[in-house]
């Protein structure tokens, strides 16, 4: 079986060079038949090449956010660390020894050492006056607010006769005695009604539970009615 190729060439002088390659790449030998066209043949047109794909965009290179941190050559990107104020080295967010107080560059080792006991470490050629001075300055400083003291409550009193009515009433029982029999019998009858509420230690306990007054005084005009004392 054969295989038929056409060539087209400008000229005929280039076309056994043509063959020649074509002869080597089949390794078969390659007999040529020239055909001159006639006039308005159209020679045959050449099989278009498969169009190839057009390539993807390339992809929009990030646009860098402006407030990022810069990351240093080298290293993870750092953020800056947050400082107090910078006067005397003692505003707010100012590193503090064991007892609270702040460091302070006027008086304080540079390093920002610590002794044993974990207070700053004296700074060298401090005269000892001036660091005492400025440590009271601090201590001033530093002095936490009084406490607001509580306006003292006033006892609140019971709704009719006082302590010191219901003890006035009892003493002008007993004061209506003539004899001391009389008045012994007299007290012994103040002294019940007191313990019949609680009240053994008499004008003592009254004092602690003013409360209570206004019903032993009613009793206390009872029984002085009773025994015909004008209260």
């Amino acid at each position: 079986m054969g295989i038929k190729i056409t060539i087209e060439a400008a000229d005929i002088e280039s076309i056994p060079a043509e063959l020649d390659k074509i002869a080597r790449l089949f390794n078969a030998k390659v007999e040529p038949v020239f055909k001159t066209l006639a006039e308005g043949e159209v020679p045959l047109s050449p099989v278009p090449a498969e169009e190839e794909a057009p390539a993807p965009p390339l992809p929009a290179a990030p646009v860098p956010d402006p407030l990022a941190p810069v990351a240093p050559i080298g290293g993870a990107a750092t953020t800056p660390a947050a400082t107090g104020p910078a006067a005397g080295g003692n505003g707010v967010g100012a590193p503090v020894d064991n007892t609270g107080r702040a460091w302070d560059e006027r008086i304080d080792a540079k390093n920002r050492g610590t002794n044993a006991d974990g207070t700053w470490r004296k700074r060298r050629g401090v005269d000892m006056a001036y660091y005492n001075q400025v440590l009271a300055e601090l201590a001033g400083q530093q002095a936490p607010a009084p406490a607001a003291v509580a306006p003292p409550v006033a006892p609140v009193t019971p709704e009719g006769p006082g302590t010191l009515d219901t003890i006035a009433l009892g003493s002008k029982i007993l004061a209506a005695a003539s004899t001391e029999d009389e008045l012994a019998e007299l007290s012994m009858a103040v002294h019940g009604i007191m313990v019949n509420h609680g009240l053994a230690g008499g004008a003592n306990d009254l004092l602690q539970k003013p409360e209570l007054c206004p019903v032993v005084h009613a009793d206390l005009v009872a029984y002085a009615a009773q025994r015909g004392i004008q209260c």
